[in-house]
């Protein structure tokens, strides 16, 4: 491709020859991205030419909309990997110019362009591409259009990002922030550009990034993204900003990031006192508008900063005057209070009185004209009800109202055509109710709105009401993290009159199951497997915290594996991260819950029954716990059985390492699973060679044989008898243990038949060595007196395979006795 031409034909052609100027682009961009970005950023004619192509699809009505994103990508590949190229292009097109031609517009293609773009040349400024193109060649890492500074500027030890380079490039970077800040509060910008920017500007701040957070409020930004958080939908007049459903959530996320920046009290301080100010100057005024402005701000603040926005709505009044806005007969007022409200129940005192001031208003509320109002009025009383959480003793409301509001939500849900905003606010309500023991238990039997449930999360995977969906089905299966108390503790609490916490009479251990079998044998799984590809981490984490309670419960382990379970944990518990996220860690904890008590062939069909091992082994490292320890040890067990791939595979990787350790764990249920695993990978080559090495590990099996739990003796017996079959070496080690004859005896003495045959066998391979000094030493002990009584006919029950090895070892010695003594009669 020839530049010159390329350039010439751009130049000649017209806005209405849509094919040959998409082609002449596509053909610049090839060559920027891949082979002279250096070269066309220096012709002379290359930035009149994008400029000239702006500025008429500017003046175009109805198109040219794809040019302006055409040349939005050739600035974006100009711009990576050079930042004199990217200072160039801001001062040819700076950050304002080209804010400017995305301002009014609606279309999501442009906004993706400029989104890139501008993504692009702050990642150049601060060095990520760079770094990134590093680890793409070591790592074949391929993520470079979805990092952003916040992820790799702000960490220097995982991108491995230059901080030479931000600090030099930090004033442009900060002029860029500042820039796309002050225009996000501009009145007269379309939603989705205002969306947009803050979104630039969430991605690309963060605690770690040289404080970009607290030069932000030092610059008045705070001032701007209140602006934007007072705007209420309700209150249009012609000076009123474009807001989308988004906007509010994105200036929340902002307020989050720059607050996360405040890592001192004198700056958080700061930031407290500005957002106070603001907040003051609306509730002095006398008109009721800016009231509901200062309660729209509260509900940003408490989804957002939230400690600024629980200092801020805690001031003297404030509920007060948010309750008596709910009060009032105007729309506007009780949406924006009813908001406020929902918002702040998430902390006690806030919802103690919310409950001793407004119940009435909020039941008042429940009984509106208005569909809307009277559901956020129902989440609100929820959340208030519910804010005791799993403790089934902290109850702001009566008993009773958990189920009575529940019922209110369960029809609105079950109904075959509500709007969804309703729905979504039912379901909202119903989350917050279900930790009661009694909701569960209804919504359990109510068929009819589990359908509805699980047709709403499949509906859209990404929507937020999925999120609430899934709340709902990890209280009905008590699969949250329950901190046990010890009893004495509790005692103790007791007696110095602390508050203890109390389980709900429905919560225990058997209704919980008959809880958990029910959702077992209905579509629950089937609906979450169609959820595996979900984007949500914390959809990922409560998924995989269902289908582990799912699969505790023995007998459903079948249907859960007919159900598609094992791809959707699969697909959970990959990760290649050093530290795996929580929805990992619990997928593969129900992956081997179902490959304890099943076949793991049926299980982990095909390729699986390899894949599963990695994740397995994570289980058995130390920072899991005990339980996780325990069933990925069975699991792994049964896998050895399968073939000698999976051996291998469990062998390799440091998989004998964390299996060894646990050997020797205090717990005695562990110490046996990792003894049992041993057990079936013994007899792999590379586990001979570990055993036969310059180590005590012969010696360890040895003295597990003398445990008082007899599946662990069994177990090791057993190690010992596989592997002094195949090695010698092991046969000559098992006289390094002071004790070897005595825990021989001990065996070979033992009621439990499966004990005394795996001691002969043990005996009889060490007699069959070609050392016969080891053959002596056993000979010359009381081992060959036990052997002999096993023998004798009046011995009752022993099986005849165990006298028949007896026998030949008996036989065996006599032979060489004899042999003996015809060499000394020789002599």
């Amino acid at each position: 491709m020839n530049l010159d031409k390329i350039i010439e034909c751009l130049r000649d052609t017209s806005l209405k020859d849509t094919q040959t100027t998409d082609k002449a682009f596509n053909n610049l961009i090839v060559l920027a991205r891949d082979s002279s970005p250096e070269t066309v950023y220096a012709h002379p004619d290359c930035f009149k030419i994008i400029g000239e192509y702006i500025e008429k699809s500017k003046q175009e009505t109805g198109g040219g909309t794809q040019f302006v994103i055409s040349c939005f990508r050739l600035l974006s590949e100009l711009a990576r990997m050079s930042v004199t190229r990217a200072k160039g292009i801001l001062g040819h097109f700076p950050i304002d110019y080209l804010t400017d031609i995305i301002a009014y517009s609606n279309d999501n293609s442009l906004m993706t362009a400029y989104q890139y773009l501008v993504q692009t040349l702050l990642n150049t400024l601060a060095g990520v591409q760079e770094a990134l193109n590093k680890l793409k060649k070591q790592a074949k890492l391929d993520k470079e259009r979805t990092l952003t500074v916040s992820q790799s500027i702000c960490n220097q030890v995982q991108k491995k990002v230059e901080d030479d380079m931000v600090k030099e490039n930090e004033p442009l970077i900060m002029e860029i922030l500042l820039r796309l800040i002050k225009r996000s509060s501009s009145h007269i910008i379309s939603a989705t550009a205002r969306d947009t920017l803050l979104a630039l500007v969430m991605s690309n701040i963060d605690y770690q990034g040289l404080n970009f957070g607290v030069q932000l409020v030092k610059e008045d930004c705070l001032q701007h993204l209140l602006d934007i958080a007072s705007e209420v939908e309700e209150l249009k007049s012609p000076s009123s900003m474009e807001i989308s459903s988004m906007t509010h959530s994105l200036v929340a996320a902002c307020l989050e990031k720059i607050f996360s920046c405040h890592d001192h009290d004198q700056v958080r301080e700061k930031f407290r006192e500005t957002t106070q100010e603001y907040l003051n100057k609306l509730l002095r005024n006398p008109d009721i508008d800016d009231k509901v402005r200062a309660a729209k701000i509260f509900t940003v603040l408490l989804a957002g900063p939230s400690e600024i926005g629980n200092s801020c709505i805690g001031q003297a009044g404030m509920i007060e005057m948010i309750l008596a806005m709910a009060s009032s007969d105007e729309y506007a007022q009780q949406k924006a209070a009813l908001d406020a409200i929902i918002a702040a129940a998430s902390k006690k005192d806030k919802c103690n009185a919310i409950a001793n001031l407004g119940d009435k208003v909020l039941n008042e509320l429940r009984e509106s004209k208005n569909e809307e109002i009277r559901l956020r009025a129902l989440v609100g009383l929820s959340k208030v009800s519910s804010v005791g959480s799993t403790d089934a003793s902290i109850r702001p409301l009566t008993a009773e109202a958990n189920p009575r509001y529940a019922r209110d939500c369960r029809a609105i849900i079950s109904r075959p055509t509500p709007e969804f905003t309703l729905k979504q606010y039912a379901i909202e309500a119903l989350a917050y109710l279900s930790f009661d023991g009694t909701v569960k238990e209804e919504l359990v039997e109510d068929r009819q709105a589990l359908n509805a449930l699980f047709e709403t999360m499949t509906f859209d995977v990404n929507s937020p009401v999925v999120y609430s969906i899934l709340n709902i089905f990890v209280n009905l299966t008590n699969s949250y993290d329950k901190q046990e108390q010890p009893p004495e503790l509790v005692e103790l609490a007791k007696f110095a009159q602390q508050h203890v916490p109390q389980e709900h009479p429905l919560d225990k251990h058997e209704i919980v199951k008959s809880r958990v079998e029910k959702l077992a044998i209905s579509d629950l799984v089937t609906k979450l497997v169609q959820l595996a590809n979900i984007e949500s981490k914390a959809a990922k984490e409560l998924i995989a915290r269902i289908m582990n309670a799912l699969a505790e419960v023995e007998h459903v382990r079948g249907r859960l594996v007919q159900q598609g379970a094992v791809t959707l944990l699969m697909a959970l518990a990959q990760t290649d991260a050093k530290t795996p996220e929580k929805s990992c860690i619990l997928a593969t904890h129900a992956l081997a819950r179902l490959g304890i008590t099943m076949d793991p062939q049926l299980v982990y069909q095909g390729q699986r029954l390899v894949a599963v091992i990695k994740p397995l082994k994570r289980l058995l490292k130390p920072e899991c716990t005990a339980l996780q320890n325990f069933e990925a040890l069975l699991a792994l067990t049964n896998i050895a059985q399968a073939n000698e791939t999976c051996r291998n595979h469990i062998l390799n990787d440091n998989g004998f390492s964390l299996i060894e350790s646990l050997m020797f764990e205090e717990h005695e249920m562990i110490r046996r699973a990792a003894v049992q695993c041993v057990v079936n990978l013994i007899r792999e080559p590379q586990m001979v060679s570990l055993y036969e090495a310059d180590n005590d590990r012969v010696k360890y099996l040895i003295i597990l044989c003398q445990e008082e739990d007899l599946e662990t003796v069994k177990a090791a017996s057993g190690a010992l008898a596989m592997l002094c079959q195949v090695s010698e070496k092991a046969c000559e080690k098992i006289f390094e243990a002071k004790q070897w004859e005595e825990i021989l005896m001990l065996l070979l003495s033992n009621e439990n038949m499966e004990l005394v045959h795996r001691a002969v066998v043990i005996v009889k391979c060490i007699v069959s060595c070609k050392d016969q000094k080891l053959a002596e030493r056993i000979y010359a002990s009381q081992i060959s007196d036990v052997l002999m009584a096993l023998t004798m006919p009046q011995l009752e029950g022993v099986p005849q395979p165990i006298k028949e090895l007896a026998s030949s070892i008996i036989k065996s010695n006599m032979a060489n006795s004899t042999n003996e003594g015809s060499d000394s009669d020789d002599d």
